[in-house]
C-alpha cells in the first residue's frame, strides 16, 4: 500500500492523467441516460484465479472523481483470489462509478497480472536463496504501479530510476579511467537477466563456459554412481558437484534419462549407464551431491518417449521435488520415430508434464528440429506460463557448432517465442559448445553489458 505522501505526490497525477485520457470533456453515454445523481452499489468480482493487486489504486480512481465514494474491501493486496469470488463493494453515485470503471479495472487487472506472474516465478525459486528482481523496462508512466505489483507478487525491486542506484556502462568506465577505478567508486549491483545454460564434461570446459558468460552449467552424461569431471581437483566423489559450484558460482544441472540400459553389445558415448537413469535412487543421490536441477530427457538414440518422462517425473517429484528444480521435455526425437517434428512435444505432452510436477518445460529451439517452428514453440511456452512454470529452449542437435550468425538467429527466435531459460548443447567440440557461440548467443539476447559482466564474475577471486 502506498503511504499518503506517495499517493498524493506520485500516484494521483498518473491516475488523473489516465482519467483525463478517458474523459476529455464528459462521459456522454452515462450523462445521456442518467442526467441526475443516483446512489447505488456495484460488486467487484474476480474473473480468474490469481494474486490480487492494486486495490488502493482501484479505490483512488473513484475517490478522485467523487470523494464521497466508498469501497468495502473483502480481500487485501497479495491475497490469492479465485474465479467468482466477491472482492469488494463500491458505494456511490452510479454516474461516477460508470465514469471511472474502465480506468479502475485497467489498473487492477494489469497490476494483478504482474503480481500473479511474479508470484508463480517466486514460488519456483522458494528455498533456493535466489532473489527475483525487476528492471526499469516498465510501461511508460506506469512504473510506480508495476514495481509495486512485483513486490506484492513476491519479487524485489531493482533500481526505480536512474537516480536510485549505480549501474556502470562503458562510458562510465571510460570516464573513470578503467574498470577497477569505476568499481572502486560505485556499489556493486545485481541486475536480473535471462539465463544461459551450457553443457560441459570437464573442468577446462567449465572454465571456458563461465568465462564466455554462461549462467548455468549442465553436466551432460553425468553418472551419479561414478561422478567424474575431468580436470577437477581431487575431491571425494560425493563432493564433485559442490566443487564445481564453488569454482564457478553457477547452478549445476544434470540429465537423467527414463530408459532401460541396453546390453546389445554396442557401446558409444551415449550408451546409458545405471547411474544416468531417471530413478528415485539416482535423483536422491544427485540432490545429496548438491545438484540444483534434474533434467528428464533423452540423449540421441537412447529411446526415451514422453510417457516414460511423465512416469519418471511423477516419481521424482514425490521423492525430491522439494529439493531440486525438475525440468522435463525433449531436445529431439531421442530415437523415437513416432515423436518427431512437432510431435516431439505437443501441448498435451506439456500439460501432462506440468501436472506430473515439472517446474520447467524443456523444448527444442525453433530451427533446430525439422518441423519445429517458432509458432509451435510459442504455443508451448504460453501453455507453460499459463500453468505457472518456466520454459527452456534447447539447441541439442549439434547446431551449437554452427556459425555465429545461425546461433544469433536461433537465440532471437527463442527469445521471441518467450523462453525463460536458454540451453546450448555440447557438440561444438565434443563435450561443449564453441565458446564464441556461447558468447554470441548471450550477446544476442541480453547485450554486451550483461554478457561481459557475467563473464567477469568470480566467487574465488
Amino acid at each position: 500500500m502506498y503511504d499518503q505522501v506517495t499517493l498524493k505526490l506520485n500516484v494521483d497525477p498518473w491516475i488523473l492523467s489516465a482519467l483525463k485520457e478517458d474523459i476529455t470533456s464528459e462521459d456522454v453515454s452515462t450523462n445521456s441516460v442518467m442526467p441526475h445523481p443516483q446512489a447505488g452499489e456495484v460488486d467487484l468480482i474476480c474473473k480468474e484465479d490469481g494474486i490480487i493487486c492494486g486495490l488502493q489504486v482501484f479505490e483512488r480512481v473513484f475517490t478522485l472523481l467523487d470523494e464521497k465514494t466508498t469501497v468495502e474491501f473483502l480481500v487485501q493486496d497479495g491475497a490469492e483470489v479465485h474465479k467468482g469470488q466477491l472482492m469488494a463493494k463500491v458505494h456511490g453515485d452510479i454516474r461516477t462509478l460508470l465514469c471511472g470503471e474502465r480506468t479502475a479495472l485497467n489498473y487492477l487487472q494489469r497490476m494483478s497480472g504482474i503480481a500473479t506472474y511474479t508470484h508463480s516465478v517466486a514460488e519456483l525459486l522458494k528455498g533456493t536463496g535466489i532473489k527475483l528482481l525487476d528492471t526499469r523496462k516498465t510501461t511508460p508512466n506506469n512504473r510506480i504501479f508495476e514495481k509495486y505489483a512485483v513486490r506484492i507478487g513476491g519479487g524485489n525491486n531493482h533500481r526505480y530510476n536512474l537516480s536510485d542506484g549505480v549501474l556502470l556502462k562503458d562510458n562510465h568506465i571510460g570516464a573513470a579511467g578503467g574498470v577497477k577505478e569505476a568499481i572502486a567508486a560505485a556499489k556493486e549491483y545485481a541486475p536480473f537477466v535471462r539465463k544461459i545454460e551450457v553443457e560441459v564434461e570437464n573442468l577446462d570446459m567449465v572454465k571456458e563456459a563461465v568465462e564466455a558468460g554462461a549462467d548455468i552449467i549442465m553436466l551432460n552424461i553425468f553418472d551419479v554412481d561414478h561422478p567424474v569431471i575431468n580436470g577437477l581437483p581431487e575431491v571425494a566423489p560425493e563432493d564433485t558437484i559442490h566443487e564445481v559450484k564453488r569454482l564457478t558460482g553457477r547452478m549445476v544441472a544434470i540429465n537423467l534419462e527414463p530408459a532401460a540400459v541396453r546390453n546389445d553389445g554396442e557401446k558409444s558415448v551415449w550408451s546409458l549407464t545405471e547411474g544416468r537413469r531417471a530413478t528415485v535412487e539416482n535423483a536422491k543421490k544427485a540432490a545429496d551431491m548438491g545438484v540444483d536441477m534434474i533434467v528428464l530427457t533423452g540423449n540421441p538414440g537412447v529411446g526415451v518417449d514422453n510417457r516414460a518422462i511423465t512416469k519418471a517425473l511423477a516419481d521424482l517429484n514425490e521423492a525430491v521435488g522439494d529439493r531440486v528444480i525438475l525440468t522435463a521435455g525433449k531436445m529431439h526425437a531421442s530415437g523415437i520415430l513416432s515423436e518427431a517434428g512437432e510431435k516431439i512435444l505437443t501441448k498435451e505432452d506439456a500439460e501432462t508434464f506440468i501436472e506430473a510436477g515439472a517446474d520447467v518445460l524443456l523444448l527444442p529451439a525453433p530451427g533446430t528440429v525439422p518441423g519445429f517452428t517458432m509458432e509451435h514453440a510459442a504455443e508451448l511456452i504460453k501453455t507453460a506460463h499459463e500453468k505457472g512454470v518456466l520454459a527452456m529452449t534447447t539447441i541439442g542437435t549439434s547446431q551449437e557448432g554452427a556459425d555465429e550468425e545461425t546461433i544469433r538467429q536461433i537465440a532471437l527466435m527463442c527469445k521471441m517465442a518467450g523462453a525463460d531459460i536458454h540451453h546450448i548443447g555440447d557438440s561444438g567440440y565434443m563435450g561443449m559448445a564453441l565458446p564464441e557461440n556461447i558468447t554470441a548467443y548471450s550477446v544476442a539476447i541480453r547485450g554486451k553489458r550483461h554478457t561481459y559482466r557475467r563473464m567477469a564474475m568470480s566467487l574465488v577471486r
